[in-house]
């Protein structure tokens, strides 16, 4: 027979889910199926005011992700070139004699996401 949600875990559920959590999360949580907790969700909520919710809940999710990947790829290249010098396992070295004269640009483009 299915699990039946009580008054306490419903209340939890929806305050829980106005805070940003998840419904697999709240699945998990609450030993249940995704439709349960939406279902419950929906009832409480209606049907509106749950899509609010979940939208605003994927477009946080969604933000969040962009600015740990913009972070990420900001880490990656924050290096000195003291740095490339003094790594002896690094395959790059610095040419100390390429000046203004004898510059060649690289035919390459660096994306900025914004």
């Amino acid at each position: 027979m299915a699990k039946r949600l009580t008054h306490k875990e419903r209340d939890e559920i929806l305050e829980s889910f106005k805070s940003g959590a998840d419904i697999y999360g709240l699945s998990e949580k609450y030993d249940c199926t995704n439709s349960t907790i939406i279902r419950n969700l929906k009832k409480t909520l209606g049907e509106s005011k749950y899509k609010d919710l979940f939208n605003k809940s994927k477009l946080k999710k969604t933000k969040s992700k962009t600015n740990k990947n913009q972070t990420n790829e900001s880490t990656k290249t924050n290096f000195d070139d003291e740095d490339l010098k003094n790594n002896s396992n690094c395959p790059i070295t610095l040419n100390e004699n390429v000046n203004d004269s004898n510059y060649e640009p690289i035919n390459s483009f660096l994306k900025l996401l914004l």
